[in-house]
């Protein structure tokens, strides 16, 4: 709230890169000397977002700019904000405040179980985040008009969920044996994005990754921009300030949604696309993965591949190699190391594509064994011993590398927990971190000690079973094999999931 105003606000960290012709695609207006509203508010606001550059979806008309680049905008004049601006070079960090959408505010779900519907589960599943991910038909959930998929989870019977794990969150449902299940929940628009036509499973190949399993930006709208409300005051002169001194305007054919037009092939014959690439990326999304192939979700108009790639395009080899069976984090990988030229062989399958984003956009399947533990986790990640199995179905958590969304596997291939764990390179820092310890600690140890407890170890494990040799065997955090090791299934009937998988070679 803002003074006496009841008015909810949000903050948005929010970093563009200039992309020809747009530039940064924004206009402000404002200040102490030239308020933008009717109010008088002094501040610099966003007074228009054009559509197709690198703003549209991030920045909305009538975001107050509360400092670039760390510098303050706070109570100063229209000029000195247009200087902050043009001085920030290709790219800038934006600090904004903008009005909390009406579709954020918390509501409560009530789920009552009766005689009637006893037989019944709750319905509720949850996501990789604490939101509503999927609503099970024929469910207690699925005939409550409060309770939707995307919504965010806030609490779960009076427990806050900000310091639950998924595990814990869904347990919290699942054990749940009174008759009223109440969940706090409100709308977030990320979860949106799906509905609009983007899935939160595409990764933009035009932005900075974050080593964090987080996105860069606190929140990313991809909706249409609504109308202010009458008291953010009078439209104002169409833009009075552009952020790009090379900004012009460019006349755009559109479609009846208003977005940019793009004929698609006509037919499905493997194409051969070069280009040059920008330096700020490619400006297309990627989704998909190693199980469906890896498709082009959307092409950012005014870059060099629009026009040359277009939705549904399944990426087959870039400048020679081969992509096939590469999951969709290497995809990524390969295509965000590449030079200026690219040479890209792709074919366009929609109704393929259509079905992948149907089905949520990860088109990622693959199984793996851990050879390490992982105790005290990053945060957002779930915790996990040595042997764990587990189904990898998104390398690239939230798009961003580093992270991926699994199923833990336990007896009789059921799936016993899901979330996320570090990706293969971070995990082989994890485990390189762990050895360089226990390393330390073996050269302490006195040599006779040391071989004494070895030769101990040794006999012992003559007695042991073979999981318990397998645990023997895995505890050791100096072992020679990697993090991560591919496995497949094996036999599906087996009620120990030991012996489910063999090695991938």
């Amino acid at each position: 709230m803002r003074g006496g105003d009841a008015t909810m606000w949000e903050t948005h960290h929010v970093t563009l890169s200039k992309v020809q012709p747009y530039g940064f695609g924004i206009a402000v207006s404002g200040g102490r000397d030239n308020p933008h509203f009717s109010s008088g508010e002094p501040s610099i606001a966003i007074s228009d977002v054009l559509r197709g550059g690198p703003a549209e979806g991030r920045l909305f008309h009538n975001d107050r700019v509360l400092f670039v680049n760390s510098v303050s905008l706070e109570n100063v004049d229209y000029n000195t904000a247009i200087s902050v601006l043009k001085e920030c070079g290709d790219t800038v960090h934006l600090i904004v405040r903008r009005k909390a959408s009406p579709q954020s505010q918390c509501r409560e779900a009530t789920l009552l179980r009766t005689l009637e519907n006893s037989h019944l589960p709750w319905g509720v599943v949850f996501g990789c985040k604490l939101f509503v991910s999927r609503i099970l038909p024929d469910s207690i959930a699925s005939k409550e008009k409060n309770i939707h998929e995307g919504d965010v989870i806030l609490s779960i019977n009076g427990q806050k969920t900000s310091h639950l794990s998924l595990v814990e969150a869904q347990k919290l449902v699942d054990r749940c044996r009174d008759r009223h299940l109440k969940m706090n929940v409100s709308k977030h628009e990320r979860e949106i994005l799906n509905r609009t036509g983007i899935s939160d499973n595409s990764t933009d190949l035009n932005q900075n990754y974050s080593s964090s399993p987080r996105l860069n930006e606190e929140k990313i709208y991809s909706t249409n921009t609504a109308k202010s409300s009458a008291d953010d005051g009078p439209p104002r002169p169409p833009l009075p300030a552009c952020l790009d001194s090379n900004y012009q305007q460019v006349p755009i054919k559109k479609t009846a949604t208003g977005s940019p037009s793009q004929q698609a092939p006509l037919d499905s014959r493997v194409r051969i696309v070069q280009f040059t690439k920008y330096k700020s990326g490619l400006g297309i999304r990627v989704s998909g993965g190693n199980r469906t192939g890896v498709f082009v979700a959307t092409v950012n108009y005014g870059t060099p591949a629009y026009g040359l790639l277009f939705e549904g395009d399944v990426l087959l080899s870039v400048n020679g190699m081969e992509l096939g069976g590469r999951t969709r984090e290497e995809v990524v990988t390969v295509l965000m190391n590449l030079r200026e030229q690219v040479e890209l062989q792709v074919q366009n399958r929609k109704e393929d594509f259509s079905r992948l984003m149907q089905d949520g956009g990860s088109g990622d399947s693959f199984y793996v064994r851990a050879h390490f533990s992982y105790d005290n986790p990053d945060k957002d990640c779930m915790p996990f011993k040595n042997s764990d199995v587990f189904h990898v179905t998104d390398t690239l958590y939230n798009g961003v590398p580093g992270f991926w969304c699994v199923r833990k596997l336990g007896k009789g291939n059921k799936t016993v927990e899901i979330g996320v764990i570090p990706n293969l390179e971070k995990a082989r820092e994890y485990v390189a971190k762990q050895r360089e310890i226990a390393q330390s600690t073996e050269d302490k140890e006195n040599k006779r000690s040391s071989s004494i407890f070895f030769m101990k170890r040794a006999r012992r494990s003559k007695s042991l079973s073979k999981d318990h040799w397998e645990e023997v065997v895995f505890s050791n955090p100096t072992t020679k094999f990697d993090a991560y090791e591919r496995v497949v299934l094996r036999d599906r009937k087996c009620s120990n999931y030991n012996d489910l998988f063999i090695s991938d070679d």
